[in-house]
């Protein structure tokens, strides 16, 4: 799924971004769900999870004037 994701942003798909986002929380808590409840592994998906949304987003809202967040649809 995240390929077709990809490949939305690369169309100028803003839902290519929503998309990435659920996928990376649905392996988040899929990882919480199946490993072993200890603090260090809850810690470590929800936070390359979050990681990942986050350096996805700003790469998107680089620039002053022509942001790549704008010109999706």
């Amino acid at each position: 799924m995240n390929v077709i994701y990809v490949v939305a942003l690369f169309r100028w798909k803003k839902w290519g971004f929503w998309g990435i986002s659920l996928n990376s929380a649905i392996a988040c808590f899929t990882s919480i769900y199946y490993e072993p409840l200890s603090i260090l592994s809850i810690l470590g998906a929800v936070l390359s999870s979050l990681l990942g949304i986050l350096i996805l987003y700003w790469a998107l809202n680089i620039g002053k004037d022509i942001k790549a967040w704008s010109r999706l649809t």
